[in-house]
């Protein structure tokens, strides 16, 4: 169990520094660029990160899933990049086809895309590369080097998007510039220093990609799909609004995002280990699931309530200018998005484990048509308010569908009473701050949110609590081997 958990502390703490660096970049962000260019690059970042699931195919996932397994370990990994250098030459062929024949005017993210073709497709097979190379080292539990890579990259991308931008003019092309330069830097020397994949017979690695691809392409539609659902709000406050208001709810999503970011960080680190504890003891593996559950439910809405109040009292003014300052409560709304997020993300490997990548497809369509509707009944007539609403309503469906569609979780009853009254509790507080902008209203209701989870939950939260304090301090005690 120290093992898991120094892993999982690793993970969690390489994921915290490198997002933290990108997060600090997002606060400097608009007193660099204006509204409108910040919601430019909201959709340039739409269409990089979507050619890129494209172009991934899934490997990402299935090296996750497979590339840990010993032997084949080799195998798998040349399979991962086959099969990824496959399928990024048809997203190449169709950027091109578009930057030839694409209609003009037709949107602001076509347009973008067919005018920045190239650094488009050098960016997306800059993500690719990484994000296969990342997951073969999640599969293999390198902890360290994981989270070493990742604060490496972001630390680049920081240096050089200020670089560009205070030497340049600052564009969202240039912030894509930056990304990818970053991402190739640092695989470079990940590559110089690890080594490259071994040269293996082609037919044998085309065989292992057979299969992998039958196991990627589920998730690579359940990837497309969660990219939507993402940047729903963002496509329609395009349609529905002036391109400086997206930039202010694109600036403050990014920040949400940021965070939800770590979740996924988490969750890519966390499920390895999680596969590894369900096979030695399944009932532990479940109460630790119910422990970090219950946790979150307490910890998260005290700690946005402490932000909240700060944020009023003197904090915004320090962070944000004037324009982000008086659309505060759109990024008070959708900060309460991350806890749904992370009762999702926590669980998550109990779905995964199973390989129910077709039923994580089909949940993934109803949440994404879900997630348009609820965005084109409230944006259309409450435009960025009606975003920020909706981002938190999708958050919240995100988890309860997936609690709903697993059968395990239906004898956890104070654990599942305690995720409704957070997220009752979450949706009247965040209706009446958006309506009547009572931000102490809001900050009152969310700290009855999380005395209310302690009530219910501190049996379940208290021993894991005790747990991970005995194991870290049975790790810091113990002699260096």
């Amino acid at each position: 169990m120290s093992g898991l958990l120094r892993r999982a502390a690793t993970y969690t703490a390489g994921g915290l520094l490198s997002q933290g660096v990108v997060f600090l970049l997002w606060l400097i962000l608009p007193w660099l660029l204006p509204p409108a260019e910040i919601g430019l690059f909201a959709l340039a970042m739409f269409a990089v990160e979507l050619l890129t699931t494209l172009a991934t195919l899934g490997m990402d996932a299935a090296l996750v899933r497979f590339a840990g397994e010993g032997g084949k370990r080799p195998t798998v990994l040349a399979a991962g990049y086959l099969n990824g250098t496959l399928a990024y030459l048809a997203v190449a062929l169709l950027v091109g086809l578009l930057a030839f024949v694409g209609p003009a005017g037709w949107s602001n993210i076509l347009d973008w895309v067919t005018g920045h073709a190239g650094l488009v497709l050098l960016a997306v097979l800059a993500n690719v590369l990484w994000n296969l190379f990342q997951s073969g080292q999640v599969a293999a539990r390198q902890a360290g080097r994981y989270a070493g890579y990742q604060l490496g990259k972001a630390l680049l991308y920081f240096v050089l998007a200020l670089a560009f931008t205070q030497w340049l003019e600052a564009t969202a092309a240039l912030l894509i510039a930056s990304a990818a330069v970053a991402s190739t830097v640092m695989l470079t020397i990940a590559l110089l220093r690890e080594g490259f994949p071994e040269r293996l017979p082609l037919a044998e690695v085309a065989a292992e990609g057979r299969n992998l691809g039958r196991y990627g392409l589920p998730l690579m539609f359940y990837g497309l799909l969660g990219i939507f659902v993402t940047y729903t709000q963002r496509l329609l406050m395009d349609h529905y609004s002036e391109l400086a208001m997206l930039g202010v709810f694109a600036y403050f999503n990014a920040l949400v995002i940021q965070i939800n970011g770590l979740w996924a960080g988490v969750n890519k680190a966390w499920t390895p280990e999680y596969f590894l504890l369900v096979e030695q003891d399944q009932g532990r593996a479940m109460a630790l699931l119910r422990g970090m559950m219950a946790i979150l439910m307490i910890v998260y809405p005290a700690l946005l309530v402490a932000y909240v109040l700060m944020g009023e009292a003197f904090l915004n003014g320090m962070v944000f200018p004037s324009t982000y300052q008086a659309q505060a409560v759109l990024f008070y709304v959708m900060l309460l998005a991350p806890l749904y997020t992370g009762l999702y993300s926590i669980a998550y490997p109990l779905y995964y484990y199973d390989l129910r990548t077709r039923r994580i497809l089909a949940i993934s369509a109803f949440l994404a048509l879900a997630n348009l509707l609820i965005g084109l009944l409230l944006i259309e007539g409450w435009a960025a308010r009606g975003a920020a609403l909706s981002f938190l309503l999708l958050a919240m469906l995100t988890a309860w569908t997936y609690l709903l569609a697993y059968p395990g979780w239906r004898g956890e009853g104070r654990l599942v009473t305690a995720i409704a009254v957070a997220t009752l509790s979450g949706l009247v507080a965040s209706v009446c701050l958006l309506i009547y902008g009572s931000v102490w209203l809001y900050a009152l209701l969310l700290a009855a949110t999380s005395g209310a989870a302690w009530l219910l939950c501190r049996d379940t939260a208290s021993p894991l609590f005790i747990r991970f304090l005995r194991a870290l301090k049975h790790d810091v005690a113990a002699p260096a081997p």
